[in-house]
This record gives structure tokens, sequence and C-alpha cells, in this order.
């Protein structure tokens, strides 16, 4: 996001704003929302165990991607597994 306002000459701050009056989301909750998309599909294509998951979108560990996970969907990983 830093190298866009660089890219675009404004300031991180400015566009942060910008982005979440157009998304409703800051930059970051709008990435968050899109790595949990996609760990959804990676669930319900049962390829990946929730482990794999959960190191294919760069959470911290599987604990911080299931506590998020539950938050965004009101479910567990498992339970949409």
């Amino acid at each position: 996001m830093e190298s866009l306002s660089v890219s675009l000459g404004l300031g991180y701050s400015r566009l942060s704003k910008i982005f979440k009056r157009y998304t409703g989301l800051s930059p970051h909750q709008y990435y968050r929302q899109l790595k949990i998309n996609r760990a959804k599909e990676l669930l319900q294509a049962k390829q990946y165990s929730i482990k794999e998951v959960a190191f294919r979108l760069s959470f911290e560990n599987t604990y911080y991607f299931s506590r998020i996970f539950k938050r965004k969907t009101g479910l567990s990983p498992s339970a949409w597994h």
C-alpha cells in the first residue's frame, strides 16, 4: 500500500481514507478478507489441511488463522471443512 501511495503521489493515510470510502474497509481489513475468502475456497476443495491453508495464506500460525476465520465467518475452519 505504501509503494502504491508513493507511485500515485498520495500520502499513505490519504490513500487509506480513499480506499475505505470506496470499499468500506481499511486496506488491511480488505486484504484479510481476501485471505479469508481464499481460505474458504481451499477448505471447501478439501485438498489441504487447515494447517496447510493457514501456511499457504501466510497466517502466523494455525491458532491465529482459526480465530480470525471464525470471527469472519461464524464457523471454525474444521466446521467449514
